[in-house]
């Protein structure tokens, strides 16, 4: 959990960054924000299943 929690903070972040891009109506700043809390939600999403992937017992027994 407590390598997770880190991706997790992350994912909230970009939740808060896509929010804050599709409120704004200022054309550069608000495209640009929604484009960081996109990436930001995916690589963190994308890293969480990667270390849950990982840590599953099938694979730990595997080694």
């Amino acid at each position: 959990m407590k390598e997770k929690k880190a991706f997790m903070i992350e994912f909230v972040i970009g939740v808060i960054l896509i929010g804050v891009g599709l409120i704004l109506q200022i054309d550069y700043y608000s495209s640009m924000l929604f484009a960081m809390g996109c990436g930001l939600a995916f690589s963190s999403i994308v890293n969480t299943v990667r270390i849950i992937y990982w840590q599953n017992p099938k694979r730990q027994n595997a080694h």
